[in-house]
């Protein structure tokens, strides 16, 4: 990512702002051989002075491999991007360029147990789905959830 100055944001508040408003991120790690990228969404954690990014995805997957491989990964997020056009500029002779809104966060990803995964996909299902939906956790039955955490790991990313 360019790292010009005057663009580069600093106040973490005004990232996880970002990241909160922006929370479908792709999420890249890398097994012995090559990079491996998903596209999930990402719930922000803070505990202290620690900033959590938590999720889920499927096993049996190639970037489940590469999770398990290396605990290093790349979330992207992405918000608003548009082509900028030199004729806008002072000087017409400028180079026409492209501004986009993104944060970066790399950290260790950390596989969750069974009993925080089924934490997390209530927490998630809780903050996207109403109260009175069908489709609320609390209207699912203990076997259809067991049954699909089997297939899908949870982490935390630090």
């Amino acid at each position: 990512m360019y790292k010009v100055s005057h663009f580069l944001e600093k106040d973490i508040n005004k990232l996880i702002t970002f990241i909160e408003a922006n929370p479908f991120a792709v999420l890249i790690g890398s097994n012995q051989n090559f990079p491996s990228a998903t596209q999930v969404p990402l719930q922000v954690r803070r505990e202290g002075d620690t900033v959590k990014l938590i999720g889920h995805v499927m096993k049996k997957t190639d970037h489940y491999e590469a999770f398990l491989a290396n605990e290093n990964v790349l979330a992207l997020f992405h918000g608003a991007h548009a082509y900028v056009s030199a004729s806008v500029y002072d000087n017409p002779a400028s180079a026409s360029t492209w501004n986009y809104n993104s944060v970066q966060a790399k950290g260790k990803i950390r596989l969750l147990s069974e009993d925080e995964t089924r934490r997390i996909i209530k927490d998630l299902t809780d903050e996207y789905e109403a109260k009175d939906s069908p489709a609320a956790f609390h209207q699912m039955s203990d076997d259809y959830i067991d049954k699909h955490l089997k297939a899908i790991a949870g982490f935390e990313i630090t």
